[in-house]
């Protein structure tokens, strides 16, 4: 089973749909089940967590054999990245797919970013 975050995003939404349509078993990490996480693909599970929320975290990873990850850009992104990394070594994930991005906070860029975006 495929763990996607960001899954009423973008790109986690679009890999959801493509997924879905083929097949694959699926689990769709949300913060909360109301509003666009009603809309999305029927026999896909639904799990609610949180990246600043570790134990909910795990319990999202249970039975995992992949992720798709992608975080919301924040001062906080790579911080929640890297606990949900810890926590898919801890659950014992095969691969993890990530999606970067610059994060940036008003106009500032986030310290690993080469370029100010504004």
């Amino acid at each position: 089973m495929i763990l996607i975050t960001g899954a009423t995003g973008s790109n986690g939404g679009e890999l959801l749909k493509r997924l879905s349509a083929l097949g694959v078993p699926l689990r769709a990490m949300v913060r909360s089940t109301s509003g666009r996480a009603n809309d999305l693909s029927r026999g896909v599970e639904l799990v609610t967590a949180d990246f600043d929320d570790g134990e909910s975290i795990a319990c999202a990873l249970e039975g995992i054999e992949r992720a798709f990850l992608v975080t919301n850009s924040s001062e906080r992104a790579e911080e929640q990245q890297l606990r949900f990394v810890e926590r898919a070594r801890a659950a014992g994930d095969q691969r993890i797919v990530y999606l970067a991005g610059p994060v940036i906070s008003g106009r500032a860029p986030h310290p690993r970013s080469r370029s100010a975006v504004g």
